[in-house]
């Protein structure tokens, strides 16, 4: 992303303090690992309210080339502490997506879709002190099983369909794919900011799949459409079943890594936005 773009994106977030009354802490781009070409550019970001909890999430669209996610930061650090709880009262069982509102849940505002994407963005903006100090602490918080967990969820639903079905459209082919890679990368020891799907593959994958998959990656990129095209891949649907197994095995072995310190690390980040 070049200078010109990310200056645009500075100027929308002035806009939108304008309008909304509120202060933009930082904005992050939140790349989904695996595009096509008339890809929006999806932008997360977080604020805070002037006035009395007007906003919760804002959604800020602009054609086919930016598409703004708001998030109030209070909300994003309630998200993070009812994440933790619910997985520390029962570390060893599966994990339901938690958000605070239907807006959230809407815009991807979550553990996974929202705070992992601002530890691991290469690209953003805003305030100095929290793209540093508050960047870092997330990345403190960040428990991995509740990250795998929240990628591989909607699987299991997509592996029950491919046995009736046994074909997926090409964007629900690669996206599953995509996070099944990343979240072995993630069970390796990746850190966020590791989630190109190319790299993904080439490092976890070999063999005829891995040509199957550069393939049909090829013929995605160049479509205007995530589902127009389906395909009926029997050794993708077969990968796919054998991975998911793999990678929830995996993720059950996993217990709490932070708890102790995780409250603090909460209490640390409430403290730093205090004074935006």
């Amino acid at each position: 992303m070049n200078d010109v773009i990310c200056r645009y994106i500075d100027e929308r977030m002035k806009r939108c303090e304008e309008i909304y009354d509120i202060s933009v802490i930082a904005w992050f781009l939140r790349d989904k690992g695996t595009p096509r070409k008339n890809s929006d550019l999806d932008i997360v970001f977080l604020f805070k309210n002037r006035a009395d909890r007007k906003c919760r999430a804002i959604h800020d669209i602009i054609g086919y080339g930016f598409d703004f996610w708001g998030w109030d930061v209070c909300d994003a650090i309630e998200t993070v502490k009812c994440s933790h709880e619910n997985f520390y009262k029962n570390p060893t069982g599966e994990l339901k997506d938690i958000y605070l509102s239907a807006e959230h849940k809407r815009g991807g505002l979550g553990y996974f879709g929202g705070l992992y994407w601002m530890v691991g963005s290469q690209i953003a903006g805003g305030d100095a002190r929290f793209l540093s100090d508050g960047v870092e602490l997330l990345d403190q918080i960040m428990e991995r099983k509740i990250i795998v967990n929240y990628l591989i969820a909607p699987l299991g639903e997509r592996v029950e369909r491919l046995q009736y079905t046994n074909g997926m459209a090409s964007y629900e082919y690669l996206n599953t794919l995509w996070r099944l890679e990343l979240a072995r990368s993630i069970l390796a020891g990746g850190k966020p900011g590791e989630t190109d799907f190319v790299e993904l593959a080439d490092r976890f994958i070999e063999g005829e799949i891995l040509t199957l998959i550069k393939s049909l990656m090829h013929v995605y990129k160049d479509s205007l459409s995530k589902y127009s095209q389906r395909f009926a891949l029997e050794p993708l649907n077969a990968f796919i079943a054998d991975e998911l197994g793999n990678v929830t095995a995996e993720m059950m072995k996993l217990v709490p890594e932070r708890e102790k310190s995780s409250l603090n690390l909460l209490d640390r980040l409430s403290n730093l936005v205090i004074g935006f």
